[in-house]
């Protein structure tokens, strides 16, 4: 029911024209927040490795709406990596990221948009064996040679995702992030064939201010 209806375009707006046919993420920049952002994160979710994720990936919702000017936001998240690595579920060829939708209006607070992008994760995480190719057709969604046909961006935790589930997809860019220890590390794969260096260094950056002040005060409303 979260994908009936036209979908968005949830991405960054390219540097250069975007060619006629995919070329790989060939660029990252790495980044890391720093240990009192890190340790409040952590603390937050509570050392839950689950719970770090949704903090992060909401801060990441509220970026792109000031990015983009756009309340109806998709992305993608890998499947939850099962105990025995996923491996099952990759032989199965089923979804390997999910599509996650979400609205996210100037009126809200940083709580409404975690306590949204939980209950939507959770039911995304329910739906996750559902056949990625049977999604498209059901969708109606014809394939392109030059970008992913539902989503730009996937948000991955390497402590709760696999990065092969999003290798080989062509989209726009992959924001990843580690928890290792008391610090969380994090990196955007981006190609440079539609992007500057320049434009994913202030993406980080802005990024950064947002998990900041979503973090020290929950109460924050997305318009500020």
């Amino acid at each position: 029911n979260q994908l009936t209806g036209e979908l968005p375009e949830t991405n960054i707006i390219t540097d250069y024209l975007r060619p006629e046919f995919y070329s790989n993420k060939n660029k990252s920049i790495e980044f890391q927040l720093s240990d009192s952002l890190s340790q409040a994160v952590i603390e937050t979710g509570k050392s839950s490795y689950l719970s770090i994720y949704l903090l992060l990936l909401s801060a990441f919702e509220i970026l792109l709406k000031k990015y983009t000017g756009n309340s109806d936001l998709i992305v993608g998240i890998p499947s939850y990596k099962t105990r025995d690595g996923n491996e099952e579920l990759i032989n199965r060829e089923i979804n390997r990221v999910l599509p996650l939708r979400l609205s996210v209006n100037d009126r809200l607070t940083f709580k409404d948009i975690l306590l949204q992008v939980k209950d939507t994760v959770i039911s995304a995480y329910t739906h996750q064996n559902y056949s990625f190719d049977e999604l498209l057709s059901l969708l109606k969604l014809p394939l392109s040679q030059n970008r992913c046909p539902i989503y730009d961006i996937v948000i991955l935790l390497e402590n709760i995702h696999d990065r092969k589930n999003s290798a080989d997809l062509n989209n726009d860019l992959t924001v990843s992030f580690l928890v290792d220890r008391n610090v969380i590390k994090g990196k955007i794969e981006y190609s440079q064939s539609l992007f500057r260096d320049e434009t994913i260094a202030a993406l980080t950056s802005h990024y950064i201010n947002v998990l900041e002040s979503a973090i020290k005060n929950f109460d924050i409303k997305v318009s500020n």
